[in-house]
């Protein structure tokens, strides 16, 4: 038996702010990452990542520059 494992009712924290801003430096980091990747990289569903980009892209955090597939983020100031 582990006895490291936690309860299964037990849930991790999650901040939202947090999400984005780590959305947000992958991003930068590698302006090309597909939104699949990103959520892979931060434990989080695409969804989410989703839900998180375009909350940036209305606040005019960043825009998309080309193509879904063969564009990229953009970090605008």
């Amino acid at each position: 038996m582990n006895v490291d494992m936690k309860p299964k009712n037990e849930r991790l924290s999650y901040n939202p702010e947090a999400a984005k801003i780590a959305t947000l430096r992958v991003s930068a980091d590698n302006p090309k990452v597909p939104v699949t990747t990103i959520s892979e990289m931060l434990s989080l569903s695409p969804t989410t990542v989703w839900n998180h980009v375009n909350a940036m892209k209305a606040g005019g955090l960043i825009t998309r520059d080309g193509s879904a597939r063969g564009g990229k983020w953009l970090i605008t100031d």
